[in-house]
C-alpha cells in the first residue's frame, strides 16, 4: 500500500511539472515576437512588415477660431403668404393640387367660396350706383333752382351733402370688390356672381391646407399657407459672449451627409439687439451653393460654425487620434532595428478639427521630428490592450 502511493505521489509531482513547462514555453512563443510595456509596444520585424502602417509628421497649419451656433433654415417673410378670405362662406370647388408640397403659380386659384356675403356686396354696390345717378340729378336741379332763387339755399346743401356721402359708398364698396378679385365694372353691367375665388399671391409650394369642401369659413380663417423657397437661408443664434466676434462675410459651416458632407456659406447680415431671456444675438447667413440650397428645407435644425480668423496651429492628420475615455493618445515609432519596432503611446492633448486635421498639444519633451501612426493604429492600440489585459 505505501509503494502504490508513493508512485501517485510521483505521477503528481512529473504532471504539474509538465503543465508549468509548458504555460512557459507559450509565454516564450509570445514573448519572442510582441512585448507590451508601460506604454510602449515592441513588434518583430515579420509583424510591422504585416501590419502595413502608415505615417505622418507633426506639421502647422491655419486654423481658423471657431464658435459653434444653432439655428434653422428659412426664408425672407415676403416669401410666405397665410391666406383668408375678408368673408364669410363655404368652400364650394378645390383646385387638384392643394396638397400640401404642390407647387402653385402665382395667380393660381386655389378653391372657390360661395358667400351670401359677396352676392349682398354687390347688389350694396348696384344700388348705391343707382342712387348716385339719382342724387347727382337731383343736384343738378338744385342748383338750377339756386340760380334762379326759386328755392332754399338749405336744399341745395343738403342735396350736395346726399351726392357726396353716396359717392364715397360707391368707393368704397368698388374697393371691396377689388380685394375679392372683382371688377366693378362687370357688377355695373348687372351680372352678380355667387362665388369668389381664393388666388394664391405668390408662386410657392403649399405648406398647409386647412379647407375641404363645404366647409364654412370665417374671414379669420386660415385656409392655405404657401411658401417660396427662392433666397432660403440660415437663421443662426449667436450667445452674447460671442457676439463680439461676429462680423458680415465670416465663413459659416455644417456637416450635413445628406446633403453631401460640409456646406458652407457666409453671415450677411447681423441683428442689433439680443433676443429675451437667451441673450443671443440673430444671424443671416446666406449660402454658398445655390443647388444645395434648393435641396434644404425651410424649418431644418442646423448645427453649424462660424469660423472667425485664423490662427497657426499644431496638427495631426484625424485617424492619427485614439480616444479612450476622457483622454487622447497617439503612437510614434520610437526606434526601430532589423530585428524589432518598439512604438510609444504618447497622451496629448485636442483642439479642433478641421478639414480633416486635428489640433493637438503635445508634452514638453515631445521629439517634433517623430514618426507618428496615422494609418493601422487600431491594430497597435488592440495589441496594447491586450498586454494591459494579461
Amino acid at each position: 500500500m505505501k509503494n502504490i502511493k508513493y508512485l501517485f505521489g510521483i505521477i503528481v509531482v512529473v504532471t504539474l511539472l509538465g503543465c508549468s513547462e509548458k504555460k512557459t514555453t507559450e509565454a516564450n512563443k509570445v514573448t519572442d515576437s510582441t512585448k507590451v510595456m508601460s506604454n510602449s509596444i515592441s513588434v518583430s520585424a515579420i509583424q510591422y512588415k504585416n501590419m502595413d502602417l502608415g505615417f505622418d509628421k507633426i506639421s502647422q497649419s491655419q486654423f481658423s477660431d471657431e464658435i459653434a451656433v444653432t439655428g434653422m433654415s428659412d426664408v425672407p417673410p415676403e416669401n410666405v403668404a397665410s391666406i383668408s378670405l375678408p368673408i364669410a362662406g363655404f368652400i364650394k370647388t378645390m383646385s387638384h393640387n392643394v396638397l400640401p408640397g404642390k407647387f402653385i403659380a402665382k395667380g393660381g386659384v386655389l378653391a372657390t367660396v360661395q358667400s351670401m356675403e359677396f352676392v349682398q356686396l354687390q347688389q350694396d354696390y348696384l344700388q348705391a350706383v343707382f342712387q348716385g345717378d339719382y342724387l347727382e340729378k337731383e343736384l343738378e336741379r338744385q342748383k338750377i333752382l339756386a340760380n334762379e332763387d326759386a328755392t332754399a339755399k338749405k336744399k341745395l346743401q343738403l342735396s350736395e351733402s346726399e351726392y357726396n356721402v353716396n359717392r364715397a359708398l360707391v368707393k368704397s364698396l368698388s374697393a371691396k370688390l377689388k380685394i375679392l378679385g372683382l371688377n366693378p365694372d362687370e357688377v355695373r353691367k348687372g351680372e352678380i356672381q355667387t362665388s369668389v375665388n381664393i388666388i394664391s399671391p405668390i408662386a410657392g409650394y403649399i405648406k398647409s391646407s386647412n379647407v375641404n369642401i363645404g366647409k364654412n369659413i370665417t374671414p379669420s380663417d386660415v385656409l392655405f399657407e404657401i411658401i417660396n423657397k427662392d433666397h432660403l437661408h440660415l437663421e443662426l443664434k449667436v450667445f452674447e459672449k460671442d457676439a463680439y466676434k461676429i462680423s458680415e462675410g465670416q465663413k459659416v459651416i455644417f456637416n450635413d451627409p445628406k446633403l453631401g458632407g460640409e456646406v458652407s456659406g457666409k453671415v450677411f447680415l447681423i441683428g442689433k439687439s439680443f433676443e429675451g431671456e437667451t441673450k443671443a444675438v440673430n444671424i443671416h447667413v446666406h449660402l454658398d451653393n445655390e443647388k444645395v440650397e434648393s435641396r434644404i428645407l425651410p424649418g431644418m435644425f442646423i448645427n453649424a460654425k462660424i469660423l472667425t480668423g485664423n490662427r497657426p496651429a499644431t496638427t495631426l492628420p484625424e485617424s492619427a487620434i485614439i480616444k479612450k475615455g476622457n483622454s487622447y493618445y497617439l503612437y510614434i515609432l520610437e526606434s526601430e532595428s532589423s530585428k524589432e519596432y518598439i512604438f510609444k503611446k504618447v497622451n496629448v492633448q485636442i483642439g479642433s478639427t478641421q478639414s480633416g486635421k486635428t489640433e493637438v498639444i503635445l508634452p514638453k519633451d515631445f521629439d517634433i521630428n517623430a514618426n507618428v501612426v496615422v494609418k493601422g493604429i487600431n491594430i497597435l492600440e488592440g495589441i496594447g490592450s491586450e498586454g494591459e489585459e494579461e
